[in-house]
């Protein structure tokens, strides 16, 4: 059993061997190293490709969740820029928390200079999609609200694609994106049908 906890779950794994390691619980060694070598596996665990699908496969369960969330929240405080607001210092303060517990590598000068203006917009077209879950999924339902939103991301991450927009590396458009892209439209007319 714990051979095919491995085989699905090799980092997670990884990461409990190594936290629970005896010559690091009572060698006496220090905080400091003990917390480089967590930080040092937990990149590792970051770097492989195993977790990714799963990964991105609860990144949209939660997607859904967090739109009918924020507009319990939009319900709940009445105004649509205080629950925005409160929506994105709760996604701040996490991710201030997991930068100062990873705070290297910092940026460098060089990559600062090289940085596109547009670069710095991406938390601002995410604000978008938050407002409209706050505003309009309970108009339109959630399996609407999110059918038209992954539809539409998905034509537009084809276009992105074909052409390497925002220095994406290129993925022509074929036959079977093209139909893919179809059935999506088609799966979302039939969702939003009442």
């Amino acid at each position: 059993m714990q051979a095919d906890l491995h085989h699905h779950l090799p980092g997670a794994l990884a990461l409990r061997r190594l936290l629970l390691r005896p010559d690091l619980a009572g060698s006496g060694e220090p905080r400091k190293t003990q917390r480089q070598a967590v930080r040092s596996e937990w990149r590792s665990i970051v770097n492989s490709t195993s977790w990714i699908y799963p990964f991105i496969i609860l990144g949209g369960v939660l997607q859904t969740c967090g739109a009918a969330m924020n507009a319990q929240l939009f319900h709940s405080l009445g105004n649509r820029w205080l629950a925005s607001s409160v929506s994105f210092a709760v996604i701040t303060a996490f991710f201030l928390c997991v930068f100062a517990m990873f705070p290297t590598p910092l940026p460098t000068a060089e990559g600062l200079a090289n940085m596109p203006w547009w670069a710095v917009v991406g938390g601002l077209v995410g604000a978008v999609q938050v407002y409209a879950g706050l505003t309009l999924v309970n108009k339109v339902g959630a399996g609407t609200f999110v059918g038209l939103t992954v539809t539409a991301a998905l034509t537009t991450s084809l276009v992105l694609d074909h052409y390497g927009w925002f220095h994406m590396p290129t993925h022509a458009i074929n036959t079977g994106r093209i139909i893919g892209a179809a059935l999506m439209i088609g799966g979302v007319f039939l969702i939003s049908k009442n």
